[in-house]
């Protein structure tokens, strides 16, 4: 049996519309691909001003034996298109003011859509916050 993951670097900048701030913990994101996990990113401690944004960056761990192995991979390939679904939890203080804070965490789960050979990527993502 042949094991095969690729490592990609990956530079991400996040944007915070709201007026609070956002300090955030290490944390794990997931990719799936048709159900099965295929790749993933630890993703370190942050902090994101209010009306801000951070750079984020991590690398991806994809496990590629398992991606290809899937029986929808060689007819997705053909039709031009990969299927992915990703998914987060961050934890962490919300800051007001800079007077209080609280404990919070945010969800986010993105439909993905990986265009061949070179086309675009689209997502589509729910964010879920929980205080």
């Amino acid at each position: 049996m042949v094991n095969l993951n690729v490592t990609l670097g990956l530079v991400l900048v996040i944007k915070n519309p709201n007026v609070a701030s956002f300090k955030f913990s290490n944390s794990t994101a997931f990719a799936y691909y048709r159900g099965v996990e295929v790749a993933q990113s630890l993703d370190p401690e942050g902090r994101i001003a209010a009306r801000g944004s951070h750079m984020l960056s991590t690398r991806v761990v994809i496990v590629a034996d398992k991606l290809v192995t899937k029986p929808n991979f060689l007819s997705d390939i053909l039709k031009g298109s990969l299927f992915f679904t990703s998914i987060s939890e961050v934890s962490g203080k919300v800051g007001l003011f800079g007077i209080v804070e609280f404990q919070a965490k945010s969800s986010t789960s993105c439909d993905i859509t990986v265009v061949l050979p070179a086309g675009p990527v689209n997502s589509t993502c729910n964010l879920a916050v929980k205080f």
